[in-house]
């Protein structure tokens, strides 16, 4: 069994922090938030050293629990007319979302490759936006609860719920059997279905009860042990029924957001959550292969601005006819244009049924990476009608 050499942890765990510091304080003064900072410092990290992919693939694994946490919190201020207001958004905002960024980026992506089979999986998953990302700059500019806000919320949520058709379509093309095809439709829906139904039922008449007693007992010990065991339970059912793990951890907090006990659930998992959600910014970071950049650096360029561009098109011209008006229409554009985390999950599945070779499949994480890396840039040029600050 290996040793534990507590002088060489100390001395990575100080330059990792040192690091970490400097980036946080000078991208601070850029006004472009932490998540650069992290990301950057991850970025360096894996210039520095030689970090073995499977190391830094079970540390964004690990802090994907940040992510969950973050919509669990969310979930957690939503209050059910506001739910009702963003289930409308996701339908006559999201649904068109999805649709007309993947037409318009898989027309880009037949027009480079030429091959359906890659167009079709590559323009699904650049179709989605980063929930993480967009979320926690809503966080941090107190613009959550704006309207537009709310409609870039619901579109979020929207892109969540479609997690299932689209990995089921991957994986139909991976593996398509005529005799298969339908059951297996309907018993990923069924599952689904449960799933959706189950998190409320589970969360209002089990979860909070048990909290309850803690909470009287002013026992915040077992208080944010069951927080952590209802939301670990909550995503480990959506994740079995083949749905985003935010979305079920979402779910719950929502349920558990018409009680008395939120401001004393919210204050057992911040902190954790924020910790766990920087750990998951510096990993993404540390995925970025700099030899891949360095090869196909112009290629990535284009593919990113193009795919950025068709997305920022499609989030604006669905904000105007939907009546969202110039503003918040332009704001929901430059905030959303940037492709999500899931992305890699579609591309990775992709891959294994051969639909994806590894160097496509690599240089589409790539993309992935830089624009959720400019994301808060593109934000920043947007000016005054696009400032996040701006109420």
């Amino acid at each position: 069994m290996p040793h534990f050499d507590i002088n060489t942890f100390l001395i990575a765990a100080v330059g990792v922090l040192a690091l970490i510091s400097l980036s946080l304080l000078f991208f601070a003064r850029l006004g472009v938030g932490s998540i650069v900072a992290f990301l950057v410092a991850g970025i360096a990290i894996s210039a520095i050293r030689d970090v073995q992919p499977s190391s830094v693939t079970a540390l964004r694994e690990f802090a994907e629990i940040g992510v969950v946490l973050l919509l669990f919190l969310i979930g957690l201020e939503i209050k059910p007319p506001q739910l009702r207001e963003l289930g409308r958004d996701a339908f006559g905002l999201g649904v068109p979302q999805i649709v007309l960024s993947a037409l318009l980026i898989g027309l880009y992506i037949w027009l480079t490759v030429r091959s359906w089979e890659a167009t079709v999986v590559l323009a699904l998953g650049f179709s989605l936006s980063s929930t993480v990302v967009v979320l926690q700059l809503l966080k941090d500019h107190n613009q959550l609860h704006a309207a537009w806000g709310r409609k870039a919320f619901a579109i979020l949520l929207a892109q969540d719920l479609a997690v299932v058709p689209l990995l089921l379509t991957v994986s139909l093309m991976s593996e398509w059997d005529a005799t298969r095809g339908g059951p297996h439709w309907l018993w990923a829906v069924a599952r689904a279905a449960i799933v959706l139904v189950g998190i409320p039922v589970v969360g209002r008449y089990g979860l909070a009860r048990v909290l309850a007693i803690a909470v009287d007992q002013d026992n915040k010990p077992a208080i944010t042990c069951l927080t952590l065991l209802g939301v670990l339970a909550a995503a480990l059912a959506a994740e079995m029924a083949g749905l985003s793990m935010a979305l079920g951890t979402f779910l719950l907090g929502a349920t558990l957001s018409v009680s008395s006990l939120a401001h004393r659930v919210i204050a057992a998992v911040e902190p954790a959550q924020k910790t766990l959600l920087a750990l998951f910014f510096l990993s993404i970071g540390l995925s970025i292969d700099l030899n891949t950049i360095s090869r196909a650096s112009v290629v990535l360029l284009i593919s990113t601005v193009v795919i950025l561009a068709l997305k920022f098109l499609a989030l604006l011209a669905i904000g105007l006819v939907r009546g969202v008006g110039c503003a918040d229409s332009f704001r929901l554009a430059l905030a959303l244009p940037q492709c999500g985390e899931f992305g890699f999950v579609i591309f990775n599945a992709a891959q294994n049924g051969n639909l994806l070779n590894g160097e496509l499949s690599a240089l589409a994480s790539i993309v992935i990476t830089v624009s959720i890396l400019a994301t808060p840039f593109v934000l920043r040029l947007g000016g005054p009608i696009s400032s996040l600050s701006q109420k």
